[in-house]
């Protein structure tokens, strides 16, 4: 039986019972909805009864009165794909409008943040040093920083994300620096130049990908297919040879019980073997400027890939070595803008820095199913909600509807002058965080604690 039914048949009988107002109905109906989409994406189609506990469990859970917050300890989220897994987000937070809890200048750049309990971590660059900041998030009171020298290029600043585990911090810089902190005092533990000891070349932009971690691995977009390091010393345990890399975080995917990871190159997509850092597969994509930036997303046997500069998008069937072309299509071309899938549906922004709209598209087909003028920016999805930020700092939270747009609220969060916001907007824990070009950071809170949700 698919477990989607049965979740919704116990959405609806709890969400009319009118348990608790309105609030309490609507976080129901969206902590029922994260469960839903964690079955979709880890479960096997048929129901067992492992699943079902689970589910019933949390929804029991949340008719005794417990919200469920989420860090966002890494580029993406949790699992790297673009959901925020709590249930304290209320649109009408944003609805009724945004004012600032707290703001800060964490120097230039387009790290977004990584967020573990109340500390929050991310990158920035001033004077021609980078640096790693640690922030409360009840105040935005810097709590450490870590800092080294990095020459700013065209575009000042750091691109990659801080990945926060087991009490280390992870980063990578847009000169090739991997650094490995102590997630509590910033101390250094290990740190390494892949540029200096590896000869890696970066890309024209600078590196650019999150490093992320996987195992006993952190692994970087570098060189022709990505590189692997040990998380506890530093030392390598594989590269691919010091080409000039693409700029997406590498994406680690599982197909028929075996997890590999997928490197988004300067011509080519790749499937490497985390075990030896071997090709599985690749398939040709070459873009103009060498720019493959969004990072790839995976579902079922498919491997979806688009890029900017008209490039377009594909949907690519990797389930032989022999990897063939389900579909591609120019209804979306995104430029650095990682997309998220939901239902079978794939949102993303298309369009380059300047310009660019929402659209949804067919994941099975590829056609275009509607597009709406938000702006170039970013978006993340919470239960069966889209949150964009556009570059010019406006908030929309949509519906992720495939039959049309469905706005649900939007509001001004900080102008940012002449720089710009193309970093994507990140929530955890119930606050919603805003970085811009220049490095100013805004928290906001959209838990809906100061106001009564009508959604």
């Amino acid at each position: 039986m698919d477990i989607i039914l049965p979740l919704r048949h116990l959405h609806f009988i709890f969400i009319q019972s009118g348990h608790n107002g309105d609030t309490v109905g609507n976080r129901a109906c969206q902590h029922g909805y994260l469960w839903e989409r964690t079955m979709r994406r880890h479960a096997s189609i048929t129901e067992t009864f492992f699943c079902r506990a689970l589910a019933v469990l949390a929804l029991v859970a949340l008719i005794g009165g417990i919200a469920v917050a989420a860090d966002w300890p890494r580029w993406r989220g949790e699992d790297g794909d673009g959901f925020y897994g709590g249930d304290d987000f209320e649109v009408e937070a944003i609805r009724a409008g945004l004012t600032a809890a707290w703001t800060t200048n964490v120097g230039a750049g387009y790290s977004a943040v990584a967020v573990v309990s109340d500390r929050l971590y991310t990158m920035g660059n001033t004077d021609r040093t980078d640096y790693v900041g640690c922030i409360d998030v009840n105040t935005g009171q810097t709590i450490w920083t870590f800092s080294y020298p990095c020459q700013p290029s065209q575009y000042p600043g750091p691109r990659a994300t801080p990945f926060v585990h087991d009490g280390r911090v992870y980063t990578f810089s847009s000169e090739g620096h991997i650094f490995c902190l102590d997630a509590q005092t910033g101390e250094k533990i290990w740190g390494i130049n892949i540029s200096e000891s590896m000869q890696a070349r970066a890309p024209r932009w600078g590196f650019s990908g999150s490093a992320i971690v996987e195992g006993q691995k952190v692994i970087v977009n570098a060189g022709r297919h990505g590189m692997a390091f040990d998380k506890d010393t530093g030392e390598t345990i594989w590269a691919s040879p010091p080409q000039a890399p693409g700029y997406a975080t590498p994406v680690v995917y599982e197909l028929d019980g075996e997890r590999a990871v997928a490197v988004f190159g300067a011509e080519a997509i790749y499937g490497v073997s985390l075990k030896d850092g071997s090709e599985l597969w690749s398939y040709p994509w070459e873009t103009s400027h060498d720019v493959n930036a969004a990072d790839p997303l995976f579902f079922d046997q498919y491997c979806f890939i688009t890029s900017g500069y008209r490039r377009g998008a594909a949907l690519l069937d990797i389930s032989s070595e022999e990897v063939t072309k389900v579909w591609e299509t120019s209804a979306l071309s995104a430029q650095f803008s990682s997309c998220t899938i939901l239902d079978g549906h794939i949102y993303g922004i298309t369009g380059n820095a300047g310009r660019g709209e929402l659209v949804c598209i067919d994941a099975t087909t590829g056609e275009r199913k509607w597009s709406h003028n938000t702006g170039f920016g970013g978006h993340i999805a919470v239960a069966d909600k889209l949150i964009i930020g556009n570059e010019r700092g406006t908030v929309y939270v949509a519906r992720a509807n495939n039959e049309s747009y469905v706005e649900l609220a939007q509001s001004d969060t900080f102008s940012p002058g002449r720089a710009r916001i193309w970093t994507a907007p990140v929530i955890a824990n119930g606050r919603l965080y805003i970085r811009s070009s220049t490095g100013d950071l805004a928290c906001y809170d959209v838990s809906g604690r100061h106001v009564a949700s009508q959604d």
